[in-house]
């Protein structure tokens, strides 16, 4: 194993801080800060689905959380890294599924487009920090 090139430093805490801002919004919404709900009627929310089934609120746990412990992997140097962003991707897009799928007012209309860009560009992110970590491990520079 030989070391870490230059931009895994760059590309962990950048993955660590994008986790982190996940976490504040899944623990915001939970909490009644708001999130990326912020700003949107209590109507609005119960109409696009806040009472979610389950399967849908443990797949965005599964989507966060994942997401943090991915980056910390990757900080570590760890060839699970990869894993762990495969399965918080996993979660990213059963959370987006229930939601496409269950809700009753469409995303656009409910969070504007910022805010869907926002849940848009999650998945992304998310996808590329799998091929990265997934990357970086077949190049032998994670154990």
């Amino acid at each position: 194993m030989g070391h870490a090139p230059w931009h895994m430093w760059l590309v962990a805490p950048v993955a660590l801080g994008f986790g982190g801002a996940r976490a504040w919004d899944y623990l915001s919404t939970h909490g009644g800060g708001g999130g990326i709900l912020t700003g949107v009627t209590y109507v609005q929310i119960v109409s696009a689905g806040q009472g979610l089934p389950g399967w849908v609120a443990a797949a965005w746990a599964v989507g966060v959380w994942l997401g943090v412990i991915g980056a910390l992997l990757l900080l570590l140097k760890s060839r699970f890294a990869s894993t762990a962003f495969a399965l918080s991707l996993t979660g990213t897009f059963v959370t987006a599924l229930g939601c496409a799928v269950l809700t009753v007012v469409p995303m656009a209309q409910l969070f504007g487009s910022g805010r869907l860009l926002i849940t848009l560009g999650i998945p992304i992110v998310t996808f590329l920090l799998w091929r990265y970590a997934r990357r970086m491990t077949r190049a032998g520079h994670l154990r």
